[in-house]
């Protein structure tokens, strides 16, 4: 009886591994390379036949993705730099599939309060740099939104003493 259990674990375990090794052809997970190699920071973002966006092709690849296209997988991609917010001006580098749509910016604390609002049209990429001055010490939310989409990041104002 219990060589039949493991006869069965291993088929199982077998099974899982060819699975996981052959997602659809898209991702190889023998190519991972979690931890290992250089990617570099660039947010060129592309999209992995996974349906993932990626901050750029060495991170697709280093994930074991065999194919991509540029550009992100969503309506808007977005990177926020610096975080955590190390001078008064936060800039953030926004790309929107369809520039005709348009994309609204807001920032609030985590108890709603609004601290910048603001609509942008008719740009495929743009860097917006926000006023972080008033800023006070914590954690902010930052929300992009267009038609039925949205992303949110959070951004982290160190305390000044």
């Amino acid at each position: 009886m219990s060589r039949l259990k493991i006869l069965f674990c291993f088929i199982i375990l077998s099974l899982f591994a060819k699975a996981q090794n052959q997602t659809g052809g898209c991702v190889d997970s023998t190519r991972i390379q979690l931890g290992q190699g250089f990617c570099t920071t660039n947010f060129e973002p592309v999209c992995g036949c996974n349906n993932v966006t990626y901050n750029n092709d060495c991170i697709a690849i280093s994930q074991g993705l065999n194919s991509y296209v540029q550009g992100p997988c969503e309506p808007i991609a977005a990177n926020f730099f610096p975080n955590p917010l190390t001078t008064n001006t936060l800039s953030l580098d926004v790309i929107l599939k369809n520039p005709d749509l348009g994309v609204t910016v807001f920032i609030t604390d985590l108890f709603g309060k609004y601290y910048y609002y603001q609509k942008f049209n008719g740009f495929n990429r743009q860097i917006v740099t926000i006023n972080a001055g008033t800023f006070e010490g914590g954690m902010y939310l930052v929300v992009l939104q267009n038609n039925n989409f949205s992303l949110t990041k959070k951004i982290v104002v160190p305390v000044l003493k």
